[in-house]
C-alpha cells in the first residue's frame, strides 16, 4: 500500500515515474547515452514553445524559408502571413498551431560547422509534466555527453513588446 508520508509515492505518482521511465527508454538513454551528442561540440536551441527553433535550425540547415498566408479550416486567410519551410529536415517540422510540434530533442549533424545542433522542446510546452520531465532529463544527459556547449536563446519579438 502507498504510503506518501514514509516517503513512498501514490498509484499516481508511480505512473508518471513509469512514464518517464518509458520516455526516456524511448529516447535512447536509459544506458548513459547521449542522446546524439557523444564527444562532440554542440549547440542547443532554447526558447518558449513557438519561438521558431525548428525554424533556426532549418535556416541553419539552408533549407528554404518562405512567408506565407495562413487559411483557417473555412478557407479564410489569416491576415498577418507565417514564416514557413518548404522541405523541412526530417523531425524538424515547424509548427504554427497552439500545440508544440517539437515532442522530444532532436538532433541536426552539420557537417560542414563539425557540431551537432540541438532543437528542443520549448519551454511552456503543452503537452504536460511527465513530458516536461522527461525531456529534461534527456536534455541533461546529451549536455553532459558533449565535448562542448552553447545555447542559443531564441525570443518572440511579442515577448520583447513589438508587435
Amino acid at each position: 500500500q502507498d504510503n506518501p508520508a514514509a516517503g513512498q509515492m501514490t498509484g499516481k505518482s508511480r505512473a508518471d515515474l513509469e512514464a518517464i521511465v518509458e520516455l526516456i527508454k524511448e529516447h535512447g538513454l536509459s544506458s548513459g547515452g547521449g542522446g546524439g551528442g557523444e564527444g562532440r561540440p554542440a549547440v542547443f536551441v532554447l526558447g518558449n514553445t513557438g519561438a521558431g527553433k525548428s525554424l533556426f535550425i532549418n535556416f541553419l540547415a539552408g533549407r528554404n524559408i518562405v512567408q506565407r498566408q495562413r487559411e483557417d479550416e473555412d478557407g479564410a486567410v489569416d491576415l498577418k502571413p507565417i514564416v514557413d519551410v518548404e522541405d523541412p529536415l526530417d523531425g524538424f517540422k515547424v509548427g504554427h498551431a497552439m500545440d508544440s510540434e517539437t515532442k522530444h530533442l532532436h538532433r541536426y549533424l552539420d557537417d560542414a560547422r563539425s557540431l551537432v545542433v540541438f532543437d528542443t522542446p520549448g519551454f511552456g510546452d503543452t503537452q504536460g509534466t511527465t513530458i516536461d520531465i522527461a525531456n529534461s532529463i534527456a536534455v541533461s544527459s546529451t549536455i553532459r555527453a558533449c565535448s562542448s556547449v552553447r545555447f542559443v536563446v531564441l525570443v518572440e519579438a511579442d515577448a520583447l513588446g513589438h508587435a
